[in-house]
C-alpha cells in the first residue's frame, strides 16, 4: 500500500516531460508563485544567470560518475558560488538604507525561466549537493513576498538565498580541499585560492569507479536541449510535483573527510553573518 503523504515540501520539482523526465531532470521549487511573474529585477537577473549557470554544470558527465568530479567542474562551481555573493551581496540594501524608488514610472511584471537539467539522477554526491544548494537558493527568491518589489532586494533576503550556497561551500571546503571547520566556515572564504588543496583522495575518499557503470554515453548539447537551453517560462511549465523515490531509489553517494588549514582571501564579498 503506497504512503501517502498530505503535505508537500519546496523540494525541487521533477521535471517528468518525455526523455527529461526518464533522465531524473529537475527545476528549483517555485511554490506558490505559480504566475511564475515578478516585479523585482534583481531576482530576475540573478535566477536567470543562476538557473543557466547550474544547468550548465550539471550537464557535465562528472555528474554520472560516482567518483569527485574534475577541477574543471569544481571550479565551474566556485565560479557559481563567487558570482551569487557577487550579485547578491554586492546589490542588497540594508534595513537602514533608502531603496530605490520612483516618481510615476512603475515597472511591469517580468515572467521568470527556469532551466530543467540533470538533478535526480545524479550519481556524483558533489554534484548532488551543488545542484540541490543551487536549487533552494533560487527557489528563495522564487518564493519571496520581495517578489512585489522593485528593483532591490534586502540584505535578509540575500542572506536567505545564500545560506545554503554558503554551507555546500563550507562541506566542499571541509570534505575536498581538507579545510578546518574554522577556515571553512569563514564569511570572506574564496576557494579560487586554494585550488591547488583539491586532493579529496588525500583527504580519505575511497574509489568507487570499480562498481561504477556506464552510462547511455549519450549527452545533450545545445541543440537537444533546445527550448531548456534557453530557459522555460514558469507560465508555461505543465503541473509539476515530486520526484516518486519509492519506485526508483535513492541516487547514489560519496564522501570524505579532512583537517588541514589553508587561506581564506579572495576579491569576492564575503558571506553576510
Amino acid at each position: 500500500m503506497p504512503v501517502i503523504h498530505p503535505f508537500t515540501s519546496d523540494a525541487p520539482l521533477f521535471y517528468n516531460v518525455g526523455v527529461w523526465g526518464s533522465r531524473g531532470y529537475g527545476v528549483p521549487n517555485f511554490g506558490k508563485n505559480e504566475s511564475g511573474q515578478t516585479l523585482n529585477r534583481m531576482v530576475e537577473r540573478f535566477t536567470t544567470e543562476g538557473g543557466r549557470r547550474i544547468s550548465s554544470i550539471m550537464h557535465h558527465p562528472d555528474s554520472q560518475r560516482v567518483d569527485p568530479p574534475s577541477l574543471n567542474t569544481v571550479k565551474r562551481m566556485i565560479s557559481f558560488i563567487n558570482r551569487a555573493r557577487i550579485m547578491l551581496v554586492g546589490r542588497q540594501v540594508q534595513e537602514n538604507e533608502m531603496k530605490f524608488e520612483g516618481a510615476k514610472v512603475h515597472g511591469g511584471r517580468i515572467p521568470l525561466v527556469v532551466f530543467p537539467c540533470p538533478f535526480f539522477k545524479v550519481d556524483n554526491r558533489l554534484m548532488r549537493d551543488f545542484g540541490e544548494a543551487g536549487f533552494a537558493c533560487l527557489a528563495e527568491l522564487f518564493q519571496s513576498s520581495e517578489n512585489g518589489v522593485e528593483h532591490d532586494i534586502t540584505s535578509s533576503l540575500a542572506e536567505v538565498a545564500l545560506r545554503y550556497i554558503k554551507r555546500f561551500q563550507r562541506d566542499m571546503a571541509l570534505d575536498y580541499f581538507g579545510m578546518t571547520r574554522e577556515a571553512a566556515e569563514a564569511p570572506d572564504l574564496n576557494l579560487e585560492t586554494a585550488l591547488d588543496q583539491y586532493t579529496p583522495r588525500q583527504y580519505g575518499f575511497v574509489s568507487g569507479e570499480a562498481y561504477d557503470d556506464v552510462d547511455t554515453l549519450s549527452f545533450p548539447d545545445e541543440i537537444d536541449l533546445g527550448p531548456l537551453a534557453k530557459g522555460v517560462l514558469i507560465m508555461d511549465l505543465p503541473t509539476l510535483g515530486p520526484y516518486p523515490y519509492a519506485d526508483s531509489g535513492m541516487p547514489g553517494s560519496g564522501g570524505a573527510v579532512g583537517g588541514t588549514t589553508t587561506t581564506t582571501g579572495g576579491s569576492v564579498p564575503p558571506f553576510p553573518e
